[in-house]
């Protein structure tokens, strides 16, 4: 629980709070919508009136062919199953004093209150879609069923940060879903930590024409991620962001790499790592972890064979702890009907100014409002996300 997340206590919404307008929750609600970056991607996003949600996901691929005049009907060998998605919530309290709200003109408190608490809701939502919190693990794992990267398949490595690597990495990525059966344009989006606009914005051609991003041939702008739709992350590594790297040591014949310094690198199931002295294979990613997320004390290696991520072992012991680098999980490429968001209630706001709060998390020190002369506003909203065959329908793009 952080600070801006602290949780009512014994709280009731009692007449005397100080009233905001109606539509301030409206402009909440929208907000989350448009800003929460991971969630712009989803292919299907409804409103749910259980706590929990069972719907149908396809299993495999349908499959059709030519019958002749009165001939047997082949059946479909896609199958239908079942996906179970768990509504969670965020909130969030401001608490003013009486003094502030007497001072506060009309329409201000959405000016102080509500650009904050949106942006809070979003990045804390983003954040666990993604299962990275600025660029590091969220301690205990996402509280969504299926997030985007941890279970995600094969990805994309980046060769460079020019605008022409960058679209060669997306391409690449393209084609891996559309090996696995999603390759219509129209259903796939890009998900993008930040970086990747101004790489994209100075790509010049020979005669420093703008290659993307506004530069014009025959009377067409050219489109840096073919039409894709594309969104932005700040809780994905960025671009720009320094080497990632850890402290580990490895024994010959085996695939644990025991970690001596944790240091903040995000460590993700499937991500590229490699060693300076080569005890550990070309192509290996990491399979399992060990220990609290953030704070993991082992890792397994592993690489994909044909979609499949197999035990891996290292070339070498090294017994003396040394620096091993992983790449940056800088963003992914997606199937959205395959990511799946149900909102269980819109973002509600409530007021109290005679509750008790824990003003300083983890403190469990209560104040009365009361007492004090404030006021506390709580906001809410529940929701869930879940990815369905994410080794397939996710691509990570790696630098």
């Amino acid at each position: 629980m952080t600070a801006n997340q602290i949780p009512f206590s014994g709280a009731a919404n009692v007449s005397g709070g100080y009233l905001l307008p109606p539509e301030q929750g409206e402009i909440l609600v929208n907000g989350i919508l448009v800003e929460t970056g991971a969630i712009q991607l989803a292919g299907d996003a409804r409103s749910t009136s259980a706590r929990k949600t069972n719907f149908p996901i396809w299993l495999g691929r349908p499959t059709a062919g030519p019958v002749g005049e009165g001939g047997t009907k082949g059946v479909t060998g896609a199958a239908f199953g079942q996906a179970t998605l768990e509504v969670v919530k965020f909130a969030s309290i401001i608490v003013f004093t009486d003094e502030q709200l007497e001072d506060l003109q009309n329409g201000d408190l959405s000016v102080l209150a509500d650009a904050g608490v949106r942006q809070a809701l979003s990045v804390a939502i983003d954040a666990h879609a993604v299962d990275l919190s600025g660029g590091s693990n969220i301690s205990g794992g996402s509280v969504f069923n299926s997030p985007f990267l941890p279970s995600a398949g094969p990805g994309v490595t980046l060769a460079g940060t020019t605008g022409t690597e960058i679209q060669k990495g997306v391409s690449a990525a393209l084609g891996i879903l559309e090996e696995n059966g999603y390759g219509n344009p129209a259903d796939i989006g890009v998900l993008l930590g930040f970086g990747f606009q101004q790489p994209l914005r100075d790509a010049r051609d020979a005669n420093n024409r703008p290659l993307y991003d506004g530069g014009q041939y025959a009377g067409q702008t050219i489109d840096p991620l073919y039409g894709l739709a594309r969104a932005h992350s700040t809780n994905l590594v960025s671009l720009n962001s320094s080497a990632l790297t850890f402290k580990g040591t490895t024994v010959s014949g085996s695939g644990t790499i025991t970690i001596t310094t944790r240091g903040t690198a995000p460590l993700v199931i499937g991500q590229p790592i490699s060693d300076a002295k080569s005890e550990i294979p070309a192509g290996a990613v990491i399979m399992t972890k060990t220990g609290v997320d953030g704070a993991e004390t082992a890792i397994t290696i592993g690489t994909w064979v044909n979609g499949v991520l197999t035990a891996a072992v290292c070339g070498g012991t090294e017994a003396t702890p040394e620096l091993i680098t992983v790449k940056r999980p800088v963003g992914v490429i997606a199937h959205r009907p395959n990511i799946h968001v149900r909102i269980r209630q819109d973002v509600v706001v409530k007021t109290s100014n005679e509750a008790s709060v824990e003003l300083v998390a983890g403190s469990k020190e209560l104040v009365s409002l009361f007492q004090a002369n404030l006021t506390a506003v709580l906001y809410e909203t529940r929701l869930g996300v879940l990815v369905h065959d994410s080794t397939r329908a996710i691509v990570p793009l790696w630098y």
